[in-house]
């Protein structure tokens, strides 16, 4: 999941955790938009690729 966000500030390198945390927000913020037009917050990276379904969130 760290690999896929894409992370690219050199400080969270060494926190695959935190990675995978934003690279999920990510994510989500994307499909929040999909489904229903609202932005989230704005976080580290932007939006993301939405989820199509939920078994691509497991």
């Amino acid at each position: 999941m760290a690999q896929k966000a894409n992370d690219p500030n050199p400080h969270r390198v060494d926190e695959p955790y935190r990675q995978a945390l934003i690279g999920i927000y990510a994510r989500l913020a994307a499909t929040l938009a999909k489904l229903t037009g609202a932005n989230a917050r704005p976080h580290a990276l932007p939006p993301s690729i939405p989820y199509e379904n939920l078994e691509l969130f497991e």
